[in-house]
């Protein structure tokens, strides 16, 4: 999530909850508990500890650093996938394009 602020970073991942990953018995919250996450962290919208432990946000230095932590932690690949209403043109949030144009400088090998 290309979003500096804290709170508006959070509320926009925590629709993606709400749209399905969030259920008592969903297989996200399974895994999250097998992670130790607790009751608290996967209730009432997931906490701010799952939300930042799990997905990236900030500016584009912050959310390319996260990505590189996960390769130098011995993920063989992760997943970018930018927040948009749609590929050309959102109302509230850069279109998904302009997130990875804004993204790619920081992502590919010189």
């Amino acid at each position: 999530m290309l979003d500096a602020d804290p709170a508006t970073a959070r509320g926009r991942l925590r629709g993606i909850f709400g749209a399905g990953a969030g259920s008592a018995d969903s297989p996200y919250v399974r895994n999250y508990r097998r992670l130790g996450y607790d009751d608290a962290d996967v209730s009432n919208g997931h906490s701010d500890r799952l939300i930042d432990d799990i997905l990236a946000w900030g500016d584009e230095a912050a959310v390319a650093a996260r990505l590189a932590a996960h390769l130098a932690a011995g993920a063989g690949h992760v997943l970018v996938h930018p927040f948009a209403a749609d590929l050309p043109a959102a109302v509230d949030l850069p279109a998904a394009v302009d997130q990875l144009e804004r993204l790619a400088p920081l992502l590919t090998d010189s």
